[in-house]
């Protein structure tokens, strides 16, 4: 008796305090939603990223085969954790569908009305969709395995529970569809290079962005996404020039990484 009413207490503290790192996480991103157009503001890492990720993301949805004029007929993405939708607008210049989830409110406001900018040309608005969304109802009902595609960039250091967002995901993934995860390693070089250096030393990320004990470790995310029906495909190291702005592609996986994944079951 004793020891499940310890184990029941143990769960509430659990469960409270994820409850309470999402609840400071949205409020971080709610307070920094201006900054998600300015290119060289807060998020200009992320926009810099593009030239790297976007083609990417578009080479192995597409595998080769041209995209259809018809927005219609175009393969739907969903971008998770899109923020002020810096890769779903890009995505969708590219000629993908692109849909936009995120659970802060402030920053799909701002995703909602750079689409909306004149800029933007008609046609790449026809494939872009934004809406607020918990992580925990992605893949349900009509969500569930309606995707071509499913991108969760530069979010799964930021989520309460990785099984549980790893599983989202790919119930929201058609099988045989792509899953792309771009994140940040858990090591002692992450620890000096994507905090201490990135948000103390040179700036170039807001300070308090990140929690280092949230980092996740290539063999944790994917064994996650194998033990939830998923062939591993691509782990690919990413490395940084804040000094150039510049990203590339590298064998080394000690900072940031990235996934390539496909559903099978």
């Amino acid at each position: 008796m004793v020891a499940r009413s310890v184990a029941r207490l143990h769960s509430a503290a659990t469960t409270a305090a994820a409850s309470a790192s999402a609840s400071n996480e949205l409020a971080r991103f709610a307070r920094l939603a201006h900054e998600w157009s300015d290119e060289k503001g807060a998020f200009r890492a992320l926009h810099s990223m593009n030239e790297l990720r976007v083609p990417w993301i578009v080479e192995e949805t597409t595998k080769g085969v041209p995209l259809p004029a018809e927005a219609a007929r175009a393969p739907q993405v969903l971008d998770v954790g899109c923020g002020g939708g810096i890769l779903s607008m890009a995505l969708a210049r590219r000629g993908l569908r692109v849909r936009g989830v995120d659970a802060c409110v402030e920053s799909i406001d701002v995703a909602k009305k750079m689409a909306e900018q004149a800029v933007i040309p008609p046609a790449v608005r026809a494939r872009l969709q934004f809406d607020v969304v918990e992580e925990t109802a992605l893949g349900e009902g009509k969500e569930c395995g309606a995707y071509d595609a499913v991108v969760a960039s530069e979010v799964v250091e930021h989520v309460p529970s990785v099984p549980a967002f790893v599983r989202s995901l790919v119930a929201a993934a058609k099988p045989g569809a792509p899953i792309f995860l771009t994140t940040i390693n858990r090591t002692t070089l992450s620890r000096v290079a994507a905090i201490w250096l990135a948000e103390e030393v040179l700036r170039v990320v807001p300070s308090g962005m990140h929690d280092w004990r949230q980092f996740v470790k290539p063999e944790e995310l994917t064994a996650e996404l194998e033990a939830n029906g998923c062939k591993v495909h691509q782990v690919l190291g990413m490395d940084y020039n804040p000094l150039l702005d510049r990203w590339k592609w590298t064998e080394c996986t000690q900072i940031n990484y990235a996934v390539l994944a496909r559903r099978i079951l």
